[in-house]
């Protein structure tokens, strides 16, 4: 996937890998960000912590007519390939920020792994080219904003904090298997093509390693992007086991705390891809390294 190569989870990665998209630096820097014409919901997060799920949930409680998901990505998946001419780079972004007016809400969900790259493109030329990631990222959600400041804003970070889990959950993703199921024949085979998969590769707990590196600098740069906001609060965060899960029926009351708007009950379609597997991997996991609860 053409994505993955500019997928960033340390500042010297991305300072190589800017010069290769030099003549992208700033192409879209004449767009105001600040178009925003209904009320907005910025999720900022990393991959495999529940956002799929956040946002199928802010979705079901304001009966949005869409859904919710990473819109940047088709734009992401074309940078990456250059196979996007520069000047149309501006064109596509003011289209996704446009394309949910007709809703009450903008929904907008962003990873840290590639938010650089849109304040990279968005910034002036000059700033692209020269600040590091996270402040390309800072500048990104700095300016991301609505045209009539007295609409909802909200700017959501969700975390998980069982890090393992997270790690193995980017693991299992990394091996082709489904990203979310909803149905028990589809856990059912997601079990079973797992075990498949992990016959393939006798020593996984060190992949696992792997992944829990990523996410450990990921988290390093999306604390230093938040550190860095100068027009933004972050409005609420929210931790994947605490708030989604075991708080499900009143967490959003905290994202959206007006009586301007009426929530409806969450009604969720997905089912945990945590099962006997994912357990057997952590516990193994567990045991090379010594570690017993």
């Amino acid at each position: 996937m053409a994505l993955a190569k500019i997928l960033i989870d340390k500042e010297v990665q991305f300072s190589h890998l800017r010069k290769k998209y030099s003549h992208y630096a700033g192409c879209a820097s004449h767009i105001n960000l600040r178009q925003i014409k209904n009320n907005l919901v910025v999720i900022l997060t990393t991959q495999r912590t529940g956002s799929t799920l956040l946002c199928q949930d802010i979705q079901s409680s304001l009966c949005l007519s869409y859904s919710p998901t990473e819109s940047f990505i088709p734009l992401l998946q074309g940078f990456a390939r250059c196979s996007i001419e520069p000047e149309k780079v501006s064109v596509m972004i003011e289209n996704i920020l446009q394309s949910f007016d007709g809703s009450d809400f903008t929904i907008l969900k962003v990873m840290i792994d590639y938010v650089g790259w849109l304040g990279f493109l968005c910034t002036d030329k000059k700033r692209a080219l020269n600040c590091s990631y996270a402040q390309l990222s800072s500048f990104f959600i700095d300016e991301l904003k609505c045209i009539d400041q007295s609409r909802l804003y909200r700017l959501v970070r969700l975390d998980r904090k069982n890090k393992l889990k997270q790690a193995i959950s980017r693991l299992i993703n990394s091996m082709g298997l489904p990203t979310h199921i909803k149905t028990d024949k589809d856990a059912i085979d997601f079990e079973k093509h797992l075990l498949k998969k992990l016959e393939k590769y006798p020593n996984y707990h060190c992949m696992i390693v792997d992944q829990l590196g990523i996410i450990l600098r990921q988290l390093c740069l999306l604390d230093n992007c938040l550190s860095g906001l100068s027009k933004t609060k972050l409005y609420c965060y929210y931790e994947f086991e605490s708030d989604l899960l075991r708080d499900r029926d009143s967490y959003l009351s905290q994202l959206f705390d007006t009586s301007e708007f009426r929530i409806a009950k969450v009604c969720r379609t997905l089912l945990p891809t945590s099962g006997k597997q994912s357990r057997e991997m952590l516990q193994r996991l567990l045991e090379v390294i010594g570690y017993s609860d």
